[in-house]
């Protein structure tokens, strides 16, 4: 042993997603590109597309990353040219469609669950009357 404390990645499945770095995401993405299209995540330049990510998390936080993969991987039909697809293509491509939807749907939850948490119950209305 040569005496280095450092311990094992941890598995992104193991950590909350407010925690999850580029190195998660680009995992994740593998996994699911693999589980939903049944070919193995190939892409050019992986330390191009991790910058991608982490841009992408720094300006829109965790959850729209995830969303965005989830949304482009769900979306995306293969064709024999081209069975599978990679985050650069959808920063590239399928990022200005949508981002914006994911954007507002995530203003429209947050709207709503403020408008729930200032909401009064019934008891709160009988013991302010």
């Amino acid at each position: 042993m040569n005496g280095s404390k450092r311990s094992k990645a941890t598995h992104y499945s193991e950590k909350p997603l407010v925690k999850w770095n580029a190195t998660d995401f680009g995992r994740y993405l593998a996994d699911e590109h693999e589980r939903i299209l049944g070919i193995p995540y190939v892409t050019r330049s992986i330390a191009a597309e991790r910058k991608l990510i982490k841009l992408m998390a720094e300006e829109y936080g965790p959850q729209t990353v995830k969303t965005f993969i989830d949304r482009f991987l769900a979306e995306y039909r293969p064709t024999a040219q081209y069975p599978g697809t990679t985050f650069f293509f959808a920063y590239s491509y399928v990022r200005e469609r949508l981002l914006p939807q994911i954007l507002a749907e995530q203003k429209r939850q947050e709207a709503q669950k403020q408008a729930e948490d200032n909401a009064m119950t019934m008891e709160e209305i009988e013991a302010w009357l």
